[in-house]
């Protein structure tokens, strides 16, 4: 998890083949986000990307909340290298400061772009909800850019924690999702079970520092003081 206060905190995770989506598969990016205060109103607070901004075709994907007319709106960036795509709203979000919220973007059948969401409430249980979806054309995103959780630019207005986060890949994601989310939320430290016919490419849990995570570890930053969480394994690919 990174603790996000100010525009110098985020995880960074460097790209690979297992981290873009592809047509022949099926693709869930999750990611958990916890608000300390609401995004300023058409202001868009990405909590995680993996795009470059600055370059031409700024082909990738990210999840981000904004603010609109009293409500907070996600949003799933998707672009592909022709290029098309951009950022695609989703309906408004029950999301309050201080209540941790998973996000999860889906890719299925080479066609469906979707936004799922399950909330904690705050007398025990959980909410799961399928909030809309995209027809989307054309080759999915391959960028060779890394994952960035947390303050993603310098500019950036995401004020709160994320983590953990984690890419599963494969075929039947349909018809699982909301037992995978309902997994996720099980232990969200721990790598979910994932059903037969799909896998855990990568799972980076809550143990970790700002700084960078590895290819096949976790190399840290600067220390920034003890772990949010305490020391679970990470997993990746």
């Amino acid at each position: 998890m990174v603790a996000v206060s100010g525009s110098a905190h985020r995880w960074t995770v460097p790209s690979s083949d297992h981290r873009n989506p592809t047509p022949s598969e099926d693709f869930l990016f999750f990611v958990w986000v916890k608000l300390s205060r609401m995004p300023a109103d058409s202001v868009r607070a990405i909590a995680a990307m993996k795009f470059d901004e600055a370059s031409p075709d700024r082909q990738g994907f990210a999840i981000a909340l904004s603010q609109s007319g009293g409500g907070v709106r996600p949003e799933v960036y998707w672009k592909d290298a022709l290029p098309r795509g951009g950022w695609y709203p989703f309906p408004e979000l029950v999301v309050s400061p201080h209540r941790w919220t998973l996000l999860a973007l889906s890719y299925r059948s080479a066609k469906f772009l979707g936004l799922h969401s399950l909330v904690r409430n705050v007398g025990g249980g959980r909410k799961v909800s399928e909030l809309g979806g995209h027809l989307v054309s054309g080759p999915p995103p391959q960028s060779t850019k890394p994952i960035i959780l947390g303050s993603v630019t310098s500019t950036s207005s995401f004020r709160g924690k994320v983590g953990p986060m984690g890419i599963i890949s494969g075929s039947g994601l349909a018809e699982n999702i909301s037992d995978i989310l309902a997994a996720i939320d099980q232990n969200p430290g721990l790598a979910p079970s994932i059903p037969d016919g799909l896998r855990l490419d990568m799972f980076i849990s809550g143990n970790q520092h700002e700084g960078s995570i590895g290819a096949k570890g976790i190399a840290l930053g600067p220390d920034q003081g003890a772990p949010l969480f305490s020391p679970i394994p990470t997993y990746t690919r």
